[in-house]
């Protein structure tokens, strides 16, 4: 099936894979990979002056209690996407069966992360789906 919009057919398509999420036997894995391309536009599409979309997604991160760790909200709004990319990502489970998926980032000259951000499985779908929503509700606006 091809796309006619790239960008919004490509967020609407990753929002009906989150959904159908448990019908795969990889779920936490294929959440992630949806979460990469979702997390890739909403971060590379905000400006660093775009301070209404960042406060609406530190504002999300916030409500979920997910931030363990932050400096500042843009450093926090970016490690999400920087986590993604330089793979500072750590699992837990339990009972063989992941129930959290933790995102650092940090400096490249430190190894302190400044920033951490936990999610539990249920909390990062509702993330995914929320970014994907917020990046529809900007491109309608266009």
């Amino acid at each position: 099936m091809e796309y006619k919009k790239f960008e919004i057919d490509f967020v609407k398509r990753t929002i009906k894979i989150i959904n159908d999420l448990y019908y795969y036997e990889n779920n936490v894995t294929l959440l992630i990979n949806c979460l990469i391309g979702l997390i890739s536009y909403a971060t590379e599409h905000t400006s660093p002056d775009d301070v209404q979309f960042i406060s609406l997604y530190i504002a999300k991160l916030n409500e979920l209690g997910v931030i363990h760790k932050s400096t500042d909200d843009k450093k926090t709004f970016r490690t999400i996407k920087n986590a993604l990319s330089h793979m500072y990502i750590e699992s837990h489970s339990q009972e063989r069966e992941i129930t959290h998926i933790c995102f650092s980032d940090k400096n490249p000259h430190s190894k302190k992360c400044h920033t951490i951000i936990e999610f539990k499985i249920e909390q990062l779908k509702e993330f995914a789906l929320f970014v994907a929503d917020e990046h529809l509700k900007r491109y309608e606006k266009k």
